[in-house]
């Protein structure tokens, strides 16, 4: 088997990993090319790859993942239920306001405390515009 080079073209791709995109149908030019989605390839056609906080991104996508993911019995951790919360809880209530930015959110919640999630999941609407007025870089709060 001839061996692919990786997408920078530094060193050769797992015999495993080539054999399994040429299983998808995946020829050798579409996978160096930088543009095409491998995603589908590696079985993520859907599914995120990286997770519950990518399916949020593309809620439209990942509907029916959305849909189970919650409900899947203990699969999801403390963590990735409360970011989905705090990110929900921006949502309905400050998903109207004029400098909303809902990936500034999403970000935040990446990097949230627990406790920081669970404060933002919980707090209503002028608690939460309270919260954010705490300009200081990197506030986990701020929603612009």
């Amino acid at each position: 088997m001839n061996r692919w080079l990786n997408r920078a073209g530094i060193r050769p791709i797992s015999e495993g990993y080539q054999r399994r995109l040429t299983r998808q149908g995946v020829t050798e030019e579409q996978f160096r090319d930088k543009g095409f989605k491998l995603s589908k390839a590696r079985g993520h056609s859907k599914t995120p790859e990286h997770g519950i906080l990518s399916a949020i991104k593309d809620p439209d996508k990942y509907r029916d993942y959305l849909k189970k993911r919650p409900a899947s019995g203990g699969t999801v951790s403390d963590r990735e239920r409360w970011q989905t919360r705090f990110i929900a809880n921006y949502d309905r209530n400050l998903g109207d306001y004029f400098k909303y930015n809902r990936d500034t959110v999403i970000r935040n919640a990446q990097k949230a405390s627990i406790r920081e999630l669970m404060l933002g999941a919980q707090t209503a609407e002028m608690g939460l515009v309270t919260l954010a007025s705490d300009q200081r870089r990197g506030s986990i709060f701020f929603y612009h």
